[in-house]
This record gives C-alpha cells, structure tokens and sequence, in this order.
C-alpha cells in the first residue's frame, strides 16, 4: 500500500557524514566570533550580541543533530508554507536590521505540505542565515514543483554568501539527509538564487542525485594571487616552489629576514601571501607580516613546521597563521592557500 504523504517523506534514523568542509567552516566562524569578541570586549551590549549569536549557533545544531538522528520520524504536519517563511523572517528581522539590509517575502497563497515543522523552521533559519552573510538585500518566494514538492527561493544574495559558508553547509547537510534538492546558480548580475525543494528529488532535478561526492563544494585557488616563500630549509622551499608553480600561481622565494626585506624595500612584488619556515614569534617576523598587510592585505600566512602531517586553518584576518607539517605540503599547501 502507498503510504499517506505524512509518512512518504519521513526517514528513520540516518546515518551522516559531517563534511570536512563544513567542521572547517563551523572553525572559521568561531575563530571570527572570538576575534569580534576580543576588540569588542569594552563594549558589553556588542559582547553580549556575539556571545548571543554562539547560543544560538549551539542551541541550532544540537537541534538539528536530534532531529536527523532520531530513532524514529519525526512527526509530520499540514504546514502552511507562506505563513511559515513570514514567522521565520519576523524572527530573523533584527538581525537583518542590525545588518542595515532588508529580507522580503514576496506575497503568494496559502502553500501546504506535510512536513516535521522543526525541521521546516531549522531550513527557514539556515537560508536567511546564509542569505544574510551575503550582505545584500534579498527576497524570499515560494512555488508549487508537484503534488508532491514545493520551492523555496532566495534571490540576489551577495558573493559572501559562497559554499564554504557555516549555514550553507549545514542546509545542505539538512537537504542531503532528508532528501531535498538544494541548488544555487550565479545570475548575471553577479548575485547568487539558492533554491530548495522541500520533498523528494526527482530524476535529475538536483545536479548531484546519484553522485553525491562529486557535487561537494571545493574551495577555490585564486590565481591572481602572489606568494612569498620564505623559508631556510632548501628542500621545503624547493617543494614549495614547485607546487606552485605546477599550480600558475606567481611566487618568490627568498631564505632569509633580510633577503625579503631588501626585496620588499627595493621594488613592490606585490606578495599577497606568505608562506613562511620562520616561526611567528621570531624576531623581525611580525614587522613583515605587518608590511604585507600594509602593502597589498595580506590574504592568507602559512607557516611551516617540522610535525608530521599538521593542517591547522588560520583565522580568516589572517592575524595567525596557519601550520602545516612540511613532509606533507604535496597535499596541504594549495588547500591552505585556497580561499
């Protein structure tokens, strides 16, 4: 017998891969809060908004852990779409205002689905998330696919609302999980419309059915990027060179403090990146890394180290940097470099 709608979109308990990409995106976002919370910390009403923002952060996915991890379906409901979207986009309002960015539900009927209503309000909550950390004004529609799905579109985000983003991760974690097509596409106007289905793909309407891990996000290798290798150690300096070079991306490579400082003074290589064998904290390092910032911004500050196989991603302003094991830069050095 054809079950109810009720049941048809139910799962019991799933069994869920956290991407590497998204435990590294989840690491970025605590890293930024605790830098906010670090320069903020004479400003107790901004403290305690970034100290909410954690809560909420925290409170969210251990919700939406338990219910994808349930030991039976949750309980699904007739759940009017339209009216649904207007209460998450009341609650999500001050944020967006904060922001000084507008969030707006295009008018449209009543649309109902059979549907667990947490994890309709988990989907609502991690969209306008996403949609937010583009830092554009958006808008928020809703159609009928089938009798059997209904879409969910938010249009015009901003760049920074790219695929590596902590809530893009975590809806598409929610999508692959229930079953959902999740697709985005860049318009020609340079913004970004992300689309979700809320029932089960079909056919070939989500890029990815049937070939899941080819579809996961991969960050990406800016070319236009310079990099400063600077780095005692002749065989990792070497190795360096030659990956990068494999990978078109221009680069220096200098073996001393003094080297880079008279090139530096000398003319303006434009190093935007610096992967350095030097330890942060010795002397004359920081003064460099201060001029590279000054100069172009600097976007991204390896260092190397001698400990077998470590990977640790820097904070996203580059304050630290981060640490890579030199025996294993073949498969490290162009993902840390890629942003």
């Amino acid at each position: 017998m054809t079950p109810p709608p009720a049941d048809a979109h139910l799962a019991g308990p799933l069994n869920l891969e956290v991407p590497a990409l998204l435990l590294s995106s989840l690491g970025e976002w605590l890293a930024r809060q605790a830098l906010q919370l670090q320069a903020e910390a004479d400003r107790p009403e901004r403290v305690v908004r970034a100290g909410a923002a954690l809560e909420q952060l925290g409170l969210e996915m251990q919700a939406l852990v338990h219910a994808l991890r349930g030991a039976r379906p949750g309980a699904a409901e007739a759940l009017d779409l339209h009216a649904a979207a207007a209460q998450a986009l009341a609650l999500w309002a001050p944020a967006w205002h904060r922001a000084g960015l507008r969030a707006e539900l295009l008018p449209g009927p009543a649309l109902v689905q059979h549907l667990d209503a947490g994890l309709l309000q988990h989907a609502l909550d991690l969209l306008l998330g996403h949609g937010l950390a583009g830092g554009r004004d958006v808008r928020l529609s809703l159609s009928t696919l089938d009798e059997a799905r209904h879409r969910l579109c938010l249009s015009g985000l901003g760049p920074a609302a790219a695929e590596d983003e902590l809530h893009w991760q975590l809806l598409r974690l929610l999508a692959r999980a229930r079953g959902w097509a999740l697709l985005r596409r860049e318009t020609p106007a340079g913004t970004i419309d992300v689309e979700l289905h809320l029932g089960p793909a079909v056919g070939l309407d989500h890029p990815s059915a049937g070939a899941e891990g080819a579809a996961l996000p991969r960050r990406r290798l800016d070319r236009s990027m310079r990099v400063l290798v600077l780095d005692p150690q002749e065989s990792s300096r070497v190795e360096c060179a030659r990956l990068l070079g494999a990978a078109g991306l221009a680069f220096d490579c200098h073996a001393t403090l003094d080297d880079a400082r008279a090139r530096l003074e000398s003319a303006d290589p434009g190093w935007d990146a610096l992967v350095s064998g030097i330890p942060a904290e010795a002397p004359g390092l920081a003064a460099l890394v201060e001029a590279l910032r000054q100069r172009h911004g600097l976007r991204c500050w390896i260092e190397l180290g001698d400990e077998d196989y470590r990977f640790d991603i820097a904070v996203p302003d580059s304050t630290r940097p981060a640490r890579l094991g030199r025996a294993d830069l073949p498969h490290t050095l162009l993902q840390a470099l890629a942003g």
